[in-house]
């Protein structure tokens, strides 16, 4: 005989029933589950955060609800349990019950994402209906095959199971990164004999995630100042140019002085205003054919030195880079009967 007892010294009005079978929690979980809730309450309250996990994981495990849910995410991100928290967070988001509410909704959201960015990831590609798992763990509950796994950086297992096979790939993750993970759909290209694969020339490597060897970067800027030859001939075309430069001058002032003295030796009307009339002719001519000659000079002096300093800059900004090994460049001479110079010619 059960025998129910009241009192009215509390604020709401408690009743005990007295005599009850050792079976009466077990008829409905929920209230044993709220009595391990409200002491986790009461431990996260005081501080206790280890005892606060303690009771909301066993409130949790008899009745699995949204508010329970809810207090054991909050305890394990203070405990800095992010990959827990994170679990937990995909069941919170994956429950229909009404519950949880569109504010719910987007703070959980809020959470896992802050909680993420101290995690590493993976992203699975696998056979549709292979088993995974990852660290000798079932693939997570309330994942998407193609989400990104959230995982401790460090180094991981990950085995993918079908009737036929069994394959297994080593992977290491990094915070803030998500790692691909591609497992061989071997079993459907079997199942599909009009489709025979394709050999490949060399074999395939026995561990399809180990990286190529890396390749040589990729330059940027000149490639000019990572070639001793290219810095050579650049250094000896400006060289010549400031030479031919400075010749042009020096011939062009000759032929300028030249012809003023010619001129100074004729008169107005064409006559020979030398001192010495049988020589003075001749003097003349010696003058005209200095100053045409120092023209010249100056002429081809000049055209060497502009060809010679566009040189040197078309080297120096068009060398080939060792990633562009069909490129070449060489320096050819330019002569004709009025000019000289340098030109570079070849592919880029």
């Amino acid at each position: 005989m059960r025998r129910l007892t009241c009192s009215l010294a509390a604020p709401l009005l408690a009743c005990v029933l007295l005599g009850h079978s050792p079976d009466a929690h077990a008829a409905d979980p929920r209230a044993d589950a709220q009595v391990r809730q409200e002491e986790g309450i009461k431990r996260y309250s005081a501080g206790d955060l280890n005892g606060a996990l303690s009771a909301f994981t066993q409130a949790y495990a008899i009745y699995p609800s949204p508010k329970i849910l809810w207090n054991l995410v909050v305890t394990e991100l203070d405990l800095g349990k992010q990959l827990d928290a994170v679990r937990n967070l995909h069941l919170y988001l994956a429950s229909t019950d009404p519950a949880i509410t569109t504010q719910k909704r987007d703070a959980a959201r809020t959470k896992l994402e802050d909680a993420r960015k101290k995690l590493g990831g993976v992203q699975i590609e696998a056979p549709q209906g292979a088993r995974v798992s990852i660290d000798g763990k079932p693939f997570p509950p309330a994942y998407q095959p193609d989400d990104v796994v959230e995982l401790e950086s460090g180094s991981h297992s990950i085995v993918m199971e079908t009737a036929s096979q069994r394959k297994e790939r080593a992977v290491s993750t990094k915070v803030g990164e998500v790692t691909r993970v591609a497992f061989d759909d071997t079993a459907n290209a079997a199942a599909n004999p009009a489709a025979p694969p394709v050999k490949p020339e060399t074999p395939p490597p026995a561990h399809k995630d180990v990286e190529p060897p890396p390749s040589e970067p990729e330059r940027s800027g000149l490639a000019c100042p990572h070639s001793g030859t290219c810095v050579g001939a650049t250094i000896a075309l400006t060289a010549l140019g400031v030479v031919g430069a400075v010749g042009a001058i020096a011939f062009n002032a000759g032929a300028s002085s030249a012809k003023t003295d010619a001129d100074a030796l004729h008169e107005g009307n064409g006559a020979c205003n030398g001192s010495n009339p049988t020589a003075c002719p001749g003097a003349v001519k010696d003058l005209d054919d200095r100053h045409s000659s120092r023209l010249t000079l100056s002429r081809v002096s000049l055209g060497v030195g502009a060809a010679s300093l566009i040189g040197a800059g078309v080297v120096f900004f068009a060398w080939p880079s060792k990633s562009n090994k069909e490129s070449s460049a060489r320096l050819v001479p330019v002569v004709s009967p009025n000019t000289a110079g340098m030109g570079i010619s070849g592919r880029f």
